[in-house]
Order: C-alpha cells, then sequence, then structure tokens
C-alpha cells in the first residue's frame, strides 16, 4: 500500500523498484481479498454453478460479504494512514465489524443466508489481509533523502523511515520516495536550484514541521509564528454530527451499563467508608469549567476529604483502594462521565479535561494551552492512547502536542482508530495508575 503526506499524514509514494511488486498495488490486494474470502468459499462447497445461481441465500451472503469486504478495506486504509498505527493489529475488529454490519441486516430483515458461508468469509478475508501486510510491511518502508538544514536533521532519530542525508545538492543515486528540508531555513542558491529542480522533476518535496508532526503524531506549537489557527479549527459540521451520535450512544449505553454501575458501586461502599462518587470541578468546552463524575477509588481523609481531591496521581500511590486499582487499571471508573455527554460538557473522545487548579497553571506555562479546549474534553483521546497519564509540565507539553493533532485531525476515522486503541487499552489495563 502507497501513501502520500496530505495535511500533515504521511503517505509518500512508492519508489521505482517498489513498484514493480504486485503486492503492493491497491487492485490486487482488494479483487485478490473479494475472491479468496468471498467467491473461494462457494467455488469449493458448489462446484456446479448452475445450482449456485438458483439458491437465493448463497447469492444473499455473497453480496452481502463482498460489501463486507470492501467496507473492511475502506475503513482499515483510512485508519491505518494515522503516525504509530500497527496495521495488522487493527484488521480482526475492523473486518468483525463490517461483517456484524451485515449480519446485524440479516437479523432485521429476516432474509435467508449461509450462516456457514458468511462466517468463512469473516475468517478469509482476515486471513488474506493478514497476509498481505506482514508480505509487504518491508517493501512498504518510507526511504526519504533529507537536507540537513534547519530544524529537518532532528529528523535522523524518528523510526519507520529509511533516511539518507544529503550531504551535496545532487539527487540520491538511489530512488526515495520524497526529499526532507526546514522550508523556514536559510537555503543557499545551490541548495534552493536542488530543491526546485526536485519539484520539477516530480520528486515530492516536504516541510521538515509536516513530516515530524505525520510521523509522531503531533503538532508542535511553540513560537507565534507557526501559529496560523485556521489550519487546526476542526470541522464544525463533523463537530455537530459528532455530538448527536455521541449523545445517543451516550443514552445507550447508560441504560445498558446500569446494572455494572450499580455492582461498582456496592464493591465500593463494602470496601471502604465514603462516597462512592467523586466528583471534581475540570476545566471544559471553550475554558467553562464543568463538575466531572468518577467512581471513587481512593480512600478517605479522616477530616472526610477525599484524596483524590489532590489533583496528581503517583506511581502505586498507597491512596487507591484494592477496588479502586482494578477500576482505574480498566478504566471502569470512567464510566459516570456518560452522565457529562449527556449534559453537553463531555464527549467520548477528545483532550482530557483537567482540574481547574492543574488547568491554570498549565496556561502560565504552556502557549496556547487554552487552545485544547475548542472541541469538548473526552473520556479518552488521541493523547491517552499514545501517551497515557501523565502529571510532568515536560509531559504535559508533550500531551499538549498530542491534543493539538487531534484537534487539527479530527474526523470520523481517526475517532474509531481511538475507540479501537481504548479497547485494547481496557483489555490490557496499558497506563493506569
Amino acid at each position: 500500500m502507497s501513501s502520500i503526506l496530505q495535511s500533515g499524514v504521511v503517505a509518500a509514494n512508492l519508489s521505482t523498484s517498489a513498484r514493480k511488486h504486485i503486492v503492493l498495488r491497491t487492485r490486487f490486494q482488494l479483487i485478490g481479498g473479494v475472491l479468496f474470502s468471498v467467491f473461494l468459499p462457494y467455488l469449493l462447497t458448489f462446484p456446479f454453478v448452475e445450482y449456485f445461481w438458483n439458491d437465493q441465500s448463497k447469492l444473499n451472503t455473497m453480496a452481502a460479504s463482498f460489501g463486507a469486504v470492501m467496507i473492511g478495506f475502506y475503513l482499515h486504509r483510512r485508519m491505518t494512514t494515522f503516525p504509530g498505527v500497527q496495521a495488522t493489529f487493527y484488521i480482526p475488529p475492523i473486518f468483525m465489524g463490517s461483517f456484524a454490519l451485515f449480519a446485524f441486516f440479516f437479523l432485521i430483515t429476516r432474509v435467508d443466508y449461509s450462516r456457514y458461508l458468511f462466517f468463512a468469509a469473516l475468517m478469509l478475508s482476515q486471513v488474506w489481509f493478514y497476509a498481505i501486510h506482514v508480505m509487504t510491511r518491508r517493501l512498504r518502508q518510507l526511504k526519504l533523502a533529507v537536507v540537513p538544514n534547519g530544524t529537518a536533521a532532528g529528523l535522523l532519530s524518528l523510526k519507520g523511515v529509511s533516511w539518507r542525508v544529503l550531504r551535496q545538492a545532487v539527487f540520491p543515486t538511489k530512488p526515495v520516495d520524497g526529499i526532507v528540508v526546514d522550508l523556514r531555513s536559510d537555503l543557499n542558491d545551490d541548495w534552493g536550484r536542488f530543491i526546485t529542480d526536485a519539484a520539477l522533476a516530480g520528486i515530492p518535496v516536504f516541510h521538515a514541521k509536516n513530516v515530524k508532526e505525520s510521523l509522531t503524531g503531533r503538532v508542535e506549537i511553540d513560537h507565534l509564528s507557526e501559529n496560523i489557527f485556521g489550519s487546526l479549527v476542526p470541522g464544525l459540521l463533523y463537530l455537530k454530527l459528532k455530538f448527536v451520535m455521541e449523545w445517543f450512544a451516550a443514552a445507550l449505553s447508560a441504560l445498558m451499563l446500569a446494572p455494572v454501575m450499580g455492582l461498582i458501586a456496592l464493591c465500593i461502599r463494602l470496601e471502604s467508608k465514603g462516597p462512592v462518587l467523586f466528583a471534581q470541578r475540570r476545566m471544559g468546552y471553550r475554558g467553562e469549567a464543568f463538575t466531572m463524575y468518577k467512581f471513587r477509588t481512593m480512600h478517605v481523609r479522616r477530616s472526610g476529604d477525599n484524596c483524590a481531591d489532590d489533583e496528581i496521581t503517583e506511581d502505586n500511590d498507597p491512596r487507591i483502594t484494592t477496588c479502586g486499582r482494578w477500576l482505574r487499571k480498566h478504566r471502569l471508573d470512567e464510566i459516570l462521565q456518560i452522565f457529562n455527554i449527556l449534559r453537553g460538557e463531555m464527549s467520548w473522545i477528545g483532550p482530557r479535561p483537567e482540574a481547574i487548579n492543574l488547568s491554570t497553571a498549565y496556561q502560565a506555562e504552556l502557549p496556547y494551552y487554552r487552545y485544547r479546549h475548542i472541541v469538548r474534553p473526552g473520556i479518552t483521546g488521541w493523547a491517552q492512547v499514545n501517551q497515557g497519564h501523565v502529571a510532568e509540565l515536560e509531559d504535559v507539553h508533550e500531551k499538549l502536542y498530542y491534543d493539538f493533532y487531534y484537534i487539527k485531525h479530527c474526523s470520523l476515522w481517526l475517532d474509531i482508530l481511538i475507540a479501537l486503541r481504548t479497547v485494547k487499552t481496557m483489555f490490557f489495563g496499558i497506563g493506569a495508575k
């Protein structure tokens, strides 16, 4: 699969030598996937074509399987363009989700279909695309030549790219997917002519800052000259649709998770004295404070004040209860924020809201910190799935870069990716404190 660098997402053109590998071609991957997962089961089961075409249930299954493979392939391509995504990990959930859509359609319409062949198509589609990604992992590696001027030289430490440093203003002897240069630095006449000739020759020339953003998943904003806020404003139409979809998802989740919430409340009450709920004022949408709710996971002070009033939680914090540690590990203490979503204060996905005191302190130290409030805060977010819980000012600065990346690239595909990575985090309990 080839990629190009567009809107800050790395997707570079494959080199000439790589194009010779048919396995890298999109048409081969898609057509091969359809033949292998959709048609192969029917050919093995029904060698006589005339009987097959007269069986409506088999035709229904083939059409649904074809649609599921197409949707799964499209979703996987869109979601794996984001930085740091392990493409093979997301093959099972994406294709299971696309096939589940058609299974739900069969369920509500009562249309006849072959469960055996439908399941076979689901399994074979995962086998095919997993094999494709394993075979093309090395062939797909990005090859970039770097003009070592300005900030471009600092990119060489980033992984996932085969870097080639240009010492002279001459074309590299081996094919590359593009040339990286700090376009804001002072270039002499030789380098200026070289960059121009490269662009005229059809070789992509990328600005170092955009390449770093694409490889790290962060938007760095340190100087006023770098703050073109118009490029960071998320799509307003999508934000409105997102709010409506998330509100209905929260309402449904509140009904479905009510028994789980009751069980968690009972466990908290039986283990330690104190309130079941923990409420704290947080900085929210457009810089307005709101009260965020969680299940209490810490012991209560003798004076009756909750220890969780201390905003920063350390590793292996002794204040955390046994039940609370398990809740934190699997992020179940956060599910009460469903009600914050219903009140319009939060989102499922967005920058994590900070306590008022911390937000005020960060705002005084970090430039443009308040800009993260342009979208509703979320239960989970791009910074959480990439960085986890942080407290040090330097780490918060890095977290801010992740938040800006989410704001700039806010989309359905990125939200789906974050949701899948959050499920992974909840299952394995990664990054909890």
